[in-house]
Order: structure tokens, then sequence, then C-alpha cells
């Protein structure tokens, strides 16, 4: 990105010098100017080629979100599986059971918590302004009904 801003910067400042140089006494020859617009030219090719990548997630980047988001879905419906099963198959279960059933979807759900978290920060790395305005959208207000009413 750097070098991108540095290449338009130097195409900038060969077109100012042409146009000086077009104003001078003897203005410069035909082959100058030629060789002021070829460099001007490969100047700003080559700034474009740097700025076409900005702001794109590179492959791996994706690849490893994607894959933690589809571990975070399975253990998403693991819990609820596991939920479901301990309510519908032992309707009379105990105090300890139903607590060690809560205990393992307890579990579950912090494991979703902290995946969510780290799929967040994986876009750190490409747009870290998005992901600062998502966590102030999330927080909202100090409301626990986020502004909402019924």
């Amino acid at each position: 990105m750097v070098l991108g801003v540095v290449l338009t910067v130097a195409a900038v400042l060969v077109v100012f010098t042409l146009a000086f140089l077009s104003g001078a006494e003897k203005p410069p020859t035909r082959s100058t100017n030629l060789s002021l617009a070829i460099l001007t030219a490969m100047f700003q090719f080559g700034a474009g080629w740097m700025f076409q990548g900005a702001g794109k997630a590179a492959p791996s980047l994706v690849e490893t979100s994607a894959r933690r988001l589809t571990r975070l879905t399975f253990q998403a419906k693991n819990a609820v599986t596991y939920a479901e099963a301990v309510l519908e198959q032992n309707p009379k279960a105990t105090q300890a059971e139903l607590r060690a059933a809560l205990g393992q979807v307890s579990v579950s759900v912090g494991i979703l918590g902290e995946g969510t978290a780290d799929a967040a920060n994986d876009w750190r790395h490409v747009h870290d302004v998005s992901v600062e305005r998502a966590l102030k959208i999330l927080e909202g207000p100090s409301d626990p009904t986020n502004g909402r009413t019924e």
C-alpha cells in the first residue's frame, strides 16, 4: 500500500516536471516528452497494481475463518442436541443430572463464545475498522433491551 502511494506521488511529480519543462525557454524534445509520459504511465500502472489488492482478504484467511465458523456451527448443533436429548430421554431427571447437563451445555456455550470472538478477530487483518464498528453496534446502549420496545 505504501509503495502504491509512493508510485502515485512519483507520477504526479513527473507530470509537474513535464509541465515545468514545457514552459521553459527551450522546451524539451519530443523524445524527452515521450520518455516522461511513458515514465508517468508506468508509475500510474504500478500504483494501480499495488492498490488492486487493498482491502481484499487472502484466500488462506477466508479458509481459516470458514473452517472456524463451521466448527462453531457443529459445536452449537451438538449443544442443542445434547440439551434436547437430556430433556426428552429423561423427563424425570434428578437435580444432579440436570445440573450435569447444564454444565455440559455451559461449556459448549463458552466454547462458542470464544470461537465466535476468534472468528471476528480473524477479520481484523483485512479491515480492522469494520470489526470495531461491529463491536460497537453489538455493545449498544447499556439498556438490556438494547433500545427495543415491545
